[in-house]
This record gives structure tokens, C-alpha cells and sequence, in this order.
């Protein structure tokens, strides 16, 4: 299961962009980012660091803010996730 950590929202013109951090039941993070309504890209990281997209221009929002941006985000993670995992996609990830 993944579970947010934080997630933040980029609409500063021309952006329309979710940018987050996912923590799974190991204990691992990882960092997802899409433009809103795109698939999402995933990448596994070694900390859940965050201040550097607030520095950015992204501004916090709650996991039911990201439920409005990305419905069914919840369903479509964990698929994403899977599917790029399988399918080589995920940076950070070996083989």
C-alpha cells in the first residue's frame, strides 16, 4: 500500500502540475509528478524531502485536494506504480 506524505500543487501559468511523495509498507519513498490529468512518473528516492518544490512554487495541498485534482488517485497510483515498475519505467528502481 502506498500512502501519501505530501503533495503539492504547481498552477503558477502555464503549469497545472501535482507533484508528491509516497511512502510504501517497507518503509521506502517515492516521488510521483504529473501534469494534472496525465500518467503519472514515479521516481524512488531516499528521503521525503519537500522544500525545494515549496521553493518552487508549489503550494501543500490535503490528500481530499488531491482526490478533487486526480480523481481516484488512490486506484490509479498503486495501478501506475505496478504497471511502471513491471515495465521498467521507475527511476531509482533495479531491474
Amino acid at each position: 500500500m502506498l500512502k501519501v506524505v505530501w503533495a503539492g500543487w504547481n498552477n503558477i501559468f502555464p503549469s497545472d502540475k501535482i507533484w508528491g511523495i509516497l511512502e510504501n509498507n517497507q518503509g521506502s519513498y517515492i516521488n510521483f509528478w504529473c501534469r494534472r490529468g496525465a500518467s503519472m512518473q514515479f521516481k524512488v528516492v531516499d528521503n521525503k524531502k519537500f522544500q525545494h518544490k515549496i521553493n518552487g512554487g508549489y503550494k501543500e495541498i490535503t490528500y481530499n485536494q488531491l482526490n478533487e485534482f486526480y480523481p481516484g488517485f488512490d486506484e490509479q497510483v498503486t495501478e501506475q506504480f505496478i504497471f511502471k515498475i513491471l515495465s521498467g519505467k521507475v527511476r531509482g528502481v533495479d531491474g
